[in-house]
Formats: structure tokens, sequence, C-alpha cells
């Protein structure tokens, strides 16, 4: 796949020194959707608008498709007609209405007295206005919304009015859709269904989006690709399975769901924990700190005459498709997910086994406590 968007040491601060997004570098390919993921206040929402050109960059390159949007004026000074150095370094803003991006944003900013149609035709400037209406029509029909067209937006629900307002931002044919928390507003069982609608029709337009959200489970549904943003850092990018399975940093390991943190001492290929040996995902050697999906633990009934590192059912947690377990092992608590068909009792003795490999987390030794609060949610 061919790079579509590449964003390069992307930096701003609003009270300097503090950056809100500290040299960010990322690339989207064709047709691809990429969720920046991260708590609020991370830098995500500043990093897309800058990309949209909403808010200006202090710091670094946006290119779409080939064509610079954005270029600060640091680097080498530009060459003139002679070859040699004129003293000039070249600064480059393109206006966000000629960049071909659309724009998705948190509450729709649809019209209020226009109709859907209407709507959807506001963002057709660019095309002869006897096609406008046709083009409108073309795309409400793509999203299932032809039978609404001539509603006003307050006359629909919050799904159909998020649908509207994608329609407004695909009918320009846009190079690139930007999404701006788009499902943060809708009920639980909407946003799932809107969710998956979403997806679906820009795979079938064939666009390119960036999503930007704080919503692990969105993110992990939602994109193809994700980067995990920290503090205006970027600190890992990668596929939904690779962020969630492999985590490079405590931080990641934790935001992305529950995860048990343990001290181990690592000996190659595996290390050693309160539950026994374990295999690591890479190499390592001496204290590091694992990190260890609750679901990627089970619970046995001890052999007592084999086991050596028992543990005890602190409590249990009754799901109906799965179990959740607090159990205690010397001075640690872990959490553990089973299936339903695995029963424990709360004070029952039983052996922790591990299922999958402990993932050596790219930080210094932290020493983590006996205590629940090890266990990160």
């Amino acid at each position: 796949m061919n790079t579509h968007l590449q964003i390069t040491g992307l930096s701003k601060s609003f009270e300097p020194p503090e950056k809100v997004v500290d040299q960010v570098s990322f690339s989207v390919n064709r047709h691809e959707i990429f969720a920046l993921l991260g708590p609020s206040g991370c830098g995500k929402t500043t990093t897309l608008r800058m990309i949209a050109g909403f808010e200006p960059q202090d710091e670094g390159e946006v290119i779409l498709n080939d064509r610079i949007l954005v270029k600060s004026a640091s680097g080498k000074p530009e060459k003139n007609s002679t070859g040699r150095n004129n003293g000039k370094k070249r600064k480059i803003f393109i206006e966000p209405e000629d960049r071909g991006i659309g724009f998705v944003f948190q509450d729709y900013a649809l019209f209020p007295h226009l109709s859907v149609l209407r709507n959807v035709m506001f963002g057709l400037k660019n095309v002869p206005k006897n096609k406008r209406e046709v083009r409108a029509e073309e795309i409400l029909c793509m999203m299932g919304l032809r039978a609404f067209m001539n509603r006003s937006p307050f006359e629909l629900s919050g799904g159909q009015q998020q649908r509207v307002a994608l329609a407004r931002a695909i009918a320009p044919t846009p190079e690139l859709i930007l999404l701006d928390e788009p499902f943060s507003n809708l009920d639980a069982v909407l946003r799932q269904s809107t969710r998956d609608e979403i997806r679906g029709l820009l795979k079938k337009a064939g666009m390119t989006a960036v999503l930007v959200t704080h919503d692990q489970e969105e993110a992990l549904s939602f994109a193809d690709r994700i980067a995990v943003m920290n503090e205006g850092r970027i600190e890992q990018i990668g596929t939904p399975e690779e962020v969630y399975y492999r985590p490079r940093t405590r931080f990641v390991a934790q935001f992305l769901g529950t995860t048990n943190l343990i001290t181990a001492e690592a000996i190659g290929a595996s290390a050693l924990t309160e539950f026994g040996r374990i295999n690591l995902n890479r190499p390592a050697t001496g204290r590091v700190t694992l990190s260890i999906r609750p679901e990627h633990l089970t619970l046995e009934k001890p052999n007592p005459r084999i086991d050596n590192h028992l543990g005890e059912v602190v409590s249990k947690e009754f799901k109906g498709h799965d179990i959740t377990y607090r159990v205690r092992i010397k001075a640690r608590e872990c959490l553990v997910h089973t299936d339903n068909r695995i029963h424990f009792r709360p004070g029952d003795q039983v052996n922790v086994r591990p299922l999958e490999t402990g993932v050596v987390l790219e930080e210094p030794d932290v020493a983590v406590a006996s205590t629940a609060k090890e266990v990160a949610v």
C-alpha cells in the first residue's frame, strides 16, 4: 500500500515551553482507517486540527498524496537560481478549504435551518450548481438516507445525524476524512451500530480516514492501525492486535485494557514469577516488568505434590459469558478471566497457569507493590 498521508515532527505549544503535541510522526496508507487513541488532553485532537489546518503548527510537516500542506520554516535555507543558499527558510501553509480534507465534528455541526439534502449540498461548492443535487442524492442513497433527505436535522436520530455529517464530508470526494470523537454523543447501543455502519461506508467508498478517540474499544474495532498517544507523544503504532497483545510500554499496556503488571527475573527466553516460569515475547535479562492480560491466565485445581506456586481465590465476579477471579499468590494479587465453565469459590486453593507469553515492557525496572493497585484497569 502506498503512503497517502505523511506526518513528520508535528509540534504545538499553547503556553511555551510546554508542548501539547511533541514531535508527532506517523503515516497513513491509502484506503486505511487510522486511529489516534489516548486520554483527554494528550494532544490527539490538536494533532487532527493541525492536519485539517484549523490550528497552525509550531514545527513539522504534513504531506497529503505527495502534496505539502504544512511545512515549518525550520531546516536548511532554500537555494537560489545559482544553486547558493539565499538565507531564507520557506514556510508552507495551505488554507483548510484548499486541502481536500473532509472533517466530521464531534457535534456533527449540521445546519438546523437546512434540510438533509441541502446540508450535503452545502459542501459541494466546487461542483457545478446543476450537478450538486444529483451528487448529494447519490451520497445519501449510499448512506441509506434517501428517505430522509427532505427532513430537518432535528427530526433525525443521533445515528442518522452522524451519517448525514459523514455524507456531507464525503460528498466532495476529499482525499482524506478526519473524524473527531464522532460517536461520543451516542448512547452505547447506537454507538456500536453506527460505528459498524460508518466503518462499512468508509471502506465501501474507498476513503482514507483518521479517527480521534479516547475509547479503547472503539479504536480496536474501528481502525486498521492505531497510534497510542500520551502527553503529546506517540508511544506505539500498530494494528489493534499488535498494540493490545504486545504493548511496548506500561502506559500502553494499561490504557488498552485490564492487565497484570508483574516484576520478574528474566533469564533469556523466560522469566521467574510468583506463579512459576513464564515464556517471554522477547529475550531479556535481569529484572523486568511484564504485562500479562487476565484472559492470558487460567486457573486449575492444584496438585500439592508438584505445584509449588499455589494461589488463593480472593474474589469471584460472574459475568455470564465469563468469570473474573482475583487471586492472591504469596504477597501479590492478580486478575484472571476464565470462561464460565471454570468454577472456583473464594478461599479455594488454585494453580495459576499462563496461556500466553509475558510481554516485556520497554521501561526502567519498577517494583510493583503487593496490593490491588498493581492491577491496571
